[in-house]
């Protein structure tokens, strides 16, 4: 089992800063920021690693969520924000999430964290696109982003 966590260092890293994204919304702990922004930089750096050569039209997914998760890691550890960043980045994240279920599909064998990642980021992205509020939203996609960290720990 530890073998193939290791198989691909950038999505188990994916699944930690999920994990910890989702528990930030419960839990204030301000000294983490930077570490979970960092993991995330990370995470997209290995994967834009170990996808860019390999068959573009399979892993277009994961290297648009590579290039995601480093410019939301630059965007959280420099604290610039510019005129609807955040949309921006939740209408990036309906995109990989598109690509990411495209993946999913193909495989013989769906994986649930994949499966989980893309609802995820369609759901942040849909948000933004209908236009509607929803009184829990951040509670709702931080427990998702939760869950979705331990999924792809177990598809691991």
């Amino acid at each position: 089992m530890f073998r193939n966590l290791l198989r691909n260092p950038g999505l188990v890293l994916t699944a930690i800063w999920l994990i910890l994204t989702g528990m930030r919304q419960f839990i204030t702990v301000t000294v983490s920021d930077p570490v979970i922004g960092l993991i995330a930089l990370v995470a997209g750096i290995l994967l834009l690693r170990k996808y860019h050569t390999v068959r573009i039209r399979k892993t277009l997914g994961f290297v648009l969520l590579g290039v995601w998760l480093i410019v939301v890691a630059l965007l959280d550890l420099s604290n610039v924000q510019f005129a609807d960043s955040e949309n921006l980045m939740r209408l990036f994240g309906l995109i990989v999430g598109f690509f990411i279920a495209l993946i999913n599909d193909e495989r013989k064998r769906r994986r649930w964290g994949l499966l989980f990642l893309s609802i995820w980021l369609l759901l942040r992205g849909v948000v933004v696109i209908a236009e509607f509020q929803i009184s829990s939203e951040a509670d709702i996609l931080a427990v998702f982003a939760f869950i979705t960290g331990i999924l792809i720990f177990i598809d691991r």
